[in-house]
């Protein structure tokens, strides 16, 4: 990978190479019920990005990511296929997982941004992490037309050993932007009536997180949300035409933070639009 931060003249190069197999098994005990069992392996390349140390530019090289991955669960279905629920638990083992280094800075008295002070950016691996969790979704449908759809999940993902690049000892607290539960509910309605041969259709969607950290080591959460979206519009064999409208109620959330909390990025606000779509 070619740098212009830092020494503009400097390539640093590298190459990275991985096998990552996976195993997994099934087992249907009747027709309504099956059960699952698996195993597998990940990997992410490493890299150089750019960062700061004390306003100077430099170069941040880090290593590659290696992912062990088990996960178990039951799929099962039911009243001729009207309901179906699944579950799954999950453990995620990572190994040199790659972090973002916060960005921190100091202000002068008027508020303006002292360069001089800006120190973090890039990326850095931890040494260890582990990702924990389970899962419960179902798809219901009480009659014709109406298809209702949800999920929870929660998830503890913490590190276990990381010394992040300031000294301080992150092990056992949790990874960034990772909260612990989540949670997503939808309902669909197709229209008997026609239109033609289009069938007009609503769909209502609500999905959100519990509050969660941005930034590694910071224990203050960003706020949690939900949001909703609404879509109608006409569905066709070849042609669908949707209008739809994200986060109606003009939620104001975060997704993420930089400077220790301080500074976040906003999520979306309202947003109006519609998609035309063909099939050949």
């Amino acid at each position: 990978s070619l740098s212009f931060i830092g020494d503009p003249r400097q390539i640093l190069t590298n190459s990275y190479a991985a096998f990552t197999p996976s195993l997994s098994v099934l087992y249907d005990w009747s027709d309504e019920v099956a059960t699952y069992a698996s195993l597998s392996t990940g990997y992410r390349p490493g890299g150089v990005t750019g960062g700061f140390r004390n306003g100077a530019a430099v170069t941040v090289p880090y290593d590659e990511e290696d992912v062990l991955s088990y996960e178990v669960g039951v799929k099962s279905s039911f009243l001729d296929g009207a309901f179906s629920l699944n579950a799954s638990l999950f453990l995620i083992e990572y190994d040199s997982i790659q972090v973002p280094i916060p960005t921190t800075f100091s202000t002068f008295p008027d508020g303006r941004i002292d360069f001089s002070t800006i120190s973090g950016g890039g990326i850095a691996n931890a040494a260890s992490a582990l990702s924990e969790g389970a899962e419960l979704s179902f798809v219901a449908k009480p009659f014709s037309g109406l298809t209702i759809n949800g999920a929870l999940g929660y998830t503890n993902a913490r590190f276990l050993q990381y010394i992040d690049p300031n000294g301080a000892n992150l092990a056992g607290q949790g990874r960034p932007n990772a909260p612990y539960f989540t949670n997503s509910l939808a309902a669909d309605y197709e229209f008997a009536r026609h239109i033609g041969q289009f069938a007009p259709f609503i769909r209502g969607e609500l999905n959100g997180t519990s509050a969660f950290s941005g930034t590694p080591g910071v224990t203050s959460a960003l706020g949690d949300y939900n949001l909703f979206n609404l879509r109608t519009g006409i569905r066709g064999e070849r042609f669908d035409v949707t209008l739809f409208v994200e986060n109606l109620f003009d939620e104001r959330y975060v997704i993420e933070t930089i400077r220790g909390g301080t500074l976040g990025t906003p999520g979306q606000p309202r947003k109006f639009g519609f998609i035309v779509s063909a099939r050949f």
